[in-house]
């Protein structure tokens, strides 16, 4: 603790003209619960210095600069108060008075903690004030002061000492406000640190057109507001901004230097505090405010150190909450900077699950696009803006995310439907159209039902057809004038097997070879069985036979697909049934 500096003014230096006078007071205590309890009742009206034991108290320099404020708590015996220097009006401030009715000297008065703010503390300042200005005056300690002396002829020693008192009290509000868990993440409305108070204090003039002594009135109200911390932006009337000033214009200024050093001992753990916690943005406003108010350099380096170390990973949790979120711009800067942090391995997945995201927002889009296409029934025309167009063009981004998969499986149903629907109906090639569509978008085991169910209708039709054609050209005998002739036994019709044509191409067939068997030279076969339409084009293929089994039968299925084929076989235009070999040989 410094000494009080004497030679700043004496019993005789006027006051400064319109500024009032403050009397000297030294507070001897260790906590700073017994600082923050004395800060309301001592007020503006002391400059205060603080010392943590009485071998600190410095000698004074003359009669009645100063009065003693000591935490009698803190002593062990009463007769310690004898080794203070003589001539000093004394207060003992304790939780128990009546253990210390053996205390001497100069000890004006013994005052219980509980009664701080009450009339006996201020009758205790009142009777020390009247000692002091006897002193000054070069009368006995024990002479009442006049009237006139106490309110119109008092000239005060005034030594500018650091207000420490005010700092202490600034202290105790930071520590209350900031008395939430470090772990714990705080709700949006617990953030908000005392400095940023919207009701603005009449200290918060500005900076630049202040004297020091303005300056730190004005840091004092602060303090007594709580209004510890710039607001953001900064306003030049938090406690921190306005020492900062103060020791711009007067660097070695013990009361602003001290202010920032109480401040920044409560600080230093809330930074720690804010760090640990990943609330880097408001350590980075509290470092920035100590960096230019002039803080412990040594402590701000290693608190910076510690900062940066935190940002990758404070910088790779933010990014994953903004893909979360989905807000992809503010993900993408984050990513950013975490990659010129030197973490380009966090940097890296977080690109990959941004892009997995971006995907997923641009097939979210297009299976809506393809959802309200099979609504409106526009399942494969029109080219270009169906069902089916628009599903390709989701696999083209990809293939296989599940809402591709989900918008596949959604349009090869409703193809399914209209293929059934078609059948009911009689319309067999629109229901082979709507089979060999549902069957292009993926092979299923429900494409492979619908098939056999279609088949079965189609043959059943055509036993119906032969009937009637058989029925309506069968003989009716009758014998004029006679009677109806008996009808003979009606014999069942058998059913017409139906027959499959041997399919022959109009051009060889483009047959991809698959590349796992020509990559292992194995060679073999495929029947397809299809339907051939009076246009010479296949729908409704299946392999009913191949070997080996599983390798081949997708390839030929393709090919024949693609290719044309003669219709010499059909009757009548109508569409039958018919199979094809091919062969497969890597040589």
């Amino acid at each position: 603790m410094n000494a009080l500096p004497q030679q700043h003014a004496t019993a005789t230096t006027p006051a400064a003209a319109g500024r009032p006078r403050r009397l000297e007071a030294i507070l001897v205590s260790r906590e700073d619960e017994f600082l923050i309890e004395l800060g309301p009742v001592l007020g503006d009206r002391y400059r205060v210095h603080t010392v943590e034991n009485l071998a600190a108290i410095p000698e004074p320099g003359a009669a009645g600069t100063h009065l003693l404020l000591v935490d009698g708590d803190g002593l062990s015996t009463a007769t310690q108060l004898q080794s203070l220097p003589r001539g000093t009006p004394v207060i003992v401030i304790v939780t128990e008075p009546a253990g210390w009715a053996t205390a001497q000297g100069d000890v004006v008065a013994i005052v219980s903690r509980a009664d701080l703010s009450g009339p006996r503390m201020a009758e205790a300042l009142q009777a020390a004030e009247t000692r002091l200005q006897a002193s000054a005056a070069g009368v006995t300690a024990s002479r009442p002061a006049t009237a006139g002396s106490r309110h119109g002829g008092r000239q005060m020693v005034l030594i500018p000492v650091a207000l420490a008192v005010i700092a202490a009290v600034a202290t105790g509000g930071w520590l209350v406000y900031r008395s939430r868990p470090a772990t714990a993440p705080a709700a949006p409305a617990a953030k908000t640190r005392p400095a940023a108070r919207a009701t603005p204090s009449a200290s918060a003039a500005a900076p630049g057109t202040q004297s020091v002594f303005e300056l730190l009135s004005a840091a004092r109200v602060a303090l007594h507001d709580q209004k510890l911390l710039p607001h953001d932006p900064p306003r030049g009337d938090s406690a921190v901004e306005l020492y900062a000033q103060v020791l711009i214009q007067d660097p070695r200024n013990e009361e602003a230097a001290d202010g920032v050093r109480r401040l920044f001992s409560a600080g230093r753990p809330v930074i720690e505090s804010d760090i640990a916690a990943g609330r880097l943005d408001e350590a980075t406003q509290l470092l920035t405010s100590f960096h230019a108010a002039g803080a412990d350099d040594v402590v701000l380096r290693q608190l910076d150190a510690a900062l940066a170390t935190a940002r990758p990973r404070w910088l790779a949790t933010r990014a994953h909450e903004a893909i979360r979120a989905e807000n992809l711009t503010l993900a993408q800067q984050l990513i950013d900077q975490l990659g010129a942090s030197g973490d380009t391995g966090a940097a890296g997945d977080l690109r990959r699950d941004l892009d997995a995201r971006k995907t997923e927002i641009q097939l979210r889009g297009m299976a809506a696009d393809v959802h309200a296409a099979i609504a409106a029934g526009a399942l494969t025309e029109p080219v270009g803006d169906s069902a089916l167009s628009r599903l390709q063009a989701m696999r083209n981004v990809n293939r296989g995310h599940a809402l591709t998969l989900s918008a596949q499986h959604e349009l090869q149903a409703a193809l399914l439907a209209r293929s059934q629907s078609a059948a009911r109906q009689g319309q067999f090639d629109a229901a082979q159209r709507a089979l060999a569509a549902a069957a292009d978008v993926a092979p299923s085991p429900e494409v492979n039902v619908a098939r056999r169910e279609l088949q079965g209708e189609m043959e059943r039709a055509s036993q119906r057809a032969a009937a009637a054609a058989a029925a309506s050209s069968r003989p009716q005998a009758t014998a004029a004038g006679a009677g109806p002739a008996a009808a003979p036994n009606p014999v069942p019709a058998r059913p017409v097997a139906p027959q499959v044509l041997a399919a022959r191409t109009k051009a060889p067939l483009d047959v991809q070879y698959p590349s796992r068997a020509l990559q292992h030279g194995i060679k073999g076969y495929a029947i397809i069985e299809f339907t051939l339409s009076d246009d010479g084009s296949a729908t409704d293929a299946s392999a009913v036979e191949a070997a080996p089994k599983g390798l081949f039968e997708t390839a030929a299925v393709n090919a024949v697909l693609k290719g044309r084929f003669d219709t010499a076989g059909l009757t009548g235009g109508q569409p039958r049934r018919a199979r094809i070999r091919i062969n497969f040989d890597p040589r």
